[in-house]
C-alpha cells in the first residue's frame, strides 16, 4: 500500500473510531445520571462525561474542516489498480472522474513490440527503450501494423506509454503533448536523418495508413519545440494539435 494510501485509511478509522467512542461515552453518561438515584457525585460525574464527549466531538469536526481544507482527496480513501497483462488492453479502475477521458482511452491500450502475441502487433519495431514492449491506443496499433508491412527502412517507435500510474500513461518522454499518454499518436525516428527521399516515403506511407506526420527533421523550428529535429510525429487527425510557437497535439 502506498504511503499516501495509507494516511487515508487511517484517518477514515481514527474518525469513525473517535464518533462511536464519543457516542458511546455519552449513552454511558447518561446510563449514569438515570441510575444516579439522585447521588449529586453521580450525577456530577454523568454531567461532566457528557459535556467531555460533546466537546471530543466539536474538536473532531473541526479537525476534519481543517484537514480538508488543506487537502479535501486526503479524507477519501481510494484503490487504484492497473493490470497489464501481455497481448492485452490496460484497465485502470476506481480513479477519480477527472481522469474519466484518459481512462476510456488507456481500457483501448494494447501491447505492441516483439512481446506481443495479438493481431500481428509484434510487427512493430521499438527502439531500446521498450525492453517489455510499449502501449498504445489499438486504433493507432493497427495502423502502425499497417505501416510495419511496407517496406520503409529500419524506423523504429521511440516514444510510446511504458508505465501505468495513478490511472495516467507515463511516456519514454515527458512533455504537454496530451495525445501521448492517451496513445493516439507515436513518435518514430531512424536514429538519425534518413534523407529526403527515404522521408518523402515514409511520410507518403504514413498518410496512406491514416496518419497525419509532423517532420521533426526538418530545419523549420516552427514544426517543434526542440533545439534539433529527431523524428516523425504521428498523429490520428492533426485537427488536434495547435501550432503557437510549436506543435502541441491533444
Amino acid at each position: 500500500m502506498a504511503p499516501i494510501n495509507l494516511i487515508e485509511v487511517l484517518i477514515w478509522w481514527a474518525f469513525r473510531l473517535a464518533g462511536i467512542l464519543a457516542f458511546a461515552m455519552i449513552v454511558f453518561a447518561g446510563f449514569q445520571y438515570l441510575t444516579s438515584g439522585g447521588n449529586t457525585a453521580q450525577q456530577k460525574d454523568a454531567q461532566e462525561r457528557i459535556v467531555s464527549a460533546i466537546i471530543g466531538l466539536i474538536l473532531l469536526f473541526a479537525f476534519y474542516i481543517i484537514l480538508y481544507t488543506i487537502n479535501p482527496d486526503i479524507l477519501k480513501v481510494s484503490t487504484i489498480e492497473t493490470t497489464i497483462p501481455s497481448g492485452q488492453a490496460i484497465i485502470a479502475k476506481d480513479t477519480p472522474a477527472t481522469e474519466e477521458t484518459k481512462l476510456q482511452q488507456i481500457e483501448n491500450f494494447v501491447l505492441i513490440g516483439a512481446n506481443a502475441e495479438l493481431d500481428n502487433y509484434n510487427l512493430i519495431p521499438l527502439s531500446n527503450e521498450f525492453s517489455d514492449g510499449a502501449y498504445i491506443d489499438k486504433e493507432t496499433a493497427d495502423k502502425l501494423v499497417n505501416l510495419a508491412k511496407k517496406d520503409l527502412g529500419n524506423w523504429t517507435v521511440t516514444e510510446a506509454c511504458i508505465n501505468i500510474s495513478n490511472g495516467k500513461c507515463i511516456t519514454t518522454i515527458d512533455h504537454e503533448s496530451t495525445c501521448h499518454s492517451l496513445g493516439t499518436c507515436v513518435d518514430v525516428g531512424y536514429g538519425g536523418d534518413p534523407g529526403e527521399i527515404i522521408s518523402k516515403a515514409f511520410i507518403d506511407a504514413a498518410n496512406q495508413t491514416g496518419f497525419d506526420v509532423i517532420d521533426e527533421y526538418t530545419n523549420d523550428t516552427s514544426l517543434w519545440c526542440s533545439s534539433s529535429g529527431s523524428g516523425f510525429h504521428l498523429e490520428s487527425n492533426k485537427s488536434n494539435c495547435t501550432n503557437d510557437g510549436c506543435w502541441f497535439c491533444n
